[in-house]
């Protein structure tokens, strides 16, 4: 809640100065307006009418040009925003670069690893960041060979958080303790290895372009025969 409330402050000042900033370019846009109409009433013998009028006029369109001036100064900040982001993140090295330098110290599961499927946590704690509060802290959990468990929690609980952490999507910095999977330690395997050794079905089902056949195998490593035996496994097969 603590962490909402800052964000509805930071939310609320902004609404706030836009308000605020917008009320002060209509009393400069009324100010301009009052001037030019004492001018033009002051020097009225000088000037043509129609000059006057159209200076009155564009006197009176000038407000929404100053709001549209600020409105596209604001988007076109937010934008670069976004490209600095997006420049970040084109600077970040590749997990594969970062474990250049560890790789004579990876393990090679079997070929049938994990043919019995226990995962363990013995003290893992987890962060997404060194610097922030952990999410899973010392958190110890053993499930059994074909044990079907469920995780339950509000939001914000850890339940999406254990996943990342046995796909190990975060930096090893940021963790703490172990996750065993049939004996082994995951930290010990890269993670290509280690990835292409897990499956995980996503709350939303995603369909790349291709094919029926490319969707099941993109990387090509099961015949036809195997592929459907799993369409007629999830009962696809017509």
């Amino acid at each position: 809640m603590e962490r909402i409330d800052t964000n509805s402050r930071a939310y609320f000042l902004l609404i706030s100065a836009g308000h605020w900033f917008g009320l002060r370019l209509d009393l400069m846009a009324s100010l301009l307006t009052l001037v030019t109409a004492i001018l033009a009433v002051a020097v009225r013998n000088t000037i043509d009418s129609s000059a006057a009028a159209l200076s009155m006029t564009y006197c009176l369109t000038i407000v929404d040009l100053f709001q549209w001036a600020i409105r596209q100064s604001a988007e076109a900040e937010t934008y670069m925003t976004s490209a600095e982001r997006v420049h970040e993140y084109g600077q970040l090295l590749r997990e594969d670069g970062k474990e250049k330098h560890q790789r004579k110290a990876f393990i090679q599961p079997p070929n049938d690893w994990p043919s019995r499927g226990i995962i363990e946590f013995k003290n893992y704690t987890f962060r997404y960041r060194p610097e922030l509060d952990p999410v899973l802290k010392n958190l110890n959990l053993r499930t059994e060979s074909k044990e079907k468990i469920g995780i339950i929690g509000r939001t914000g609980a850890g339940k999406s958080s254990i996943l990342q952490a046995l796909f190990r999507l975060v930096d090893q910095t940021a963790i703490a303790g172990t996750i065993l999977i049939d004996d082994i330690d995951i930290s010990r395997l890269s993670r290509d290895s280690l990835r292409s050794h897990l499956s995980v079905i996503p709350q939303v089902p995603i369909l790349f372009c291709g094919t029926l056949r490319y969707n099941l195998d993109p990387f090509k490593q099961a015949s036809d025969e195997e592929c459907l035996r799993a369409l007629e496994a999830v009962q696809l097969k017509h």
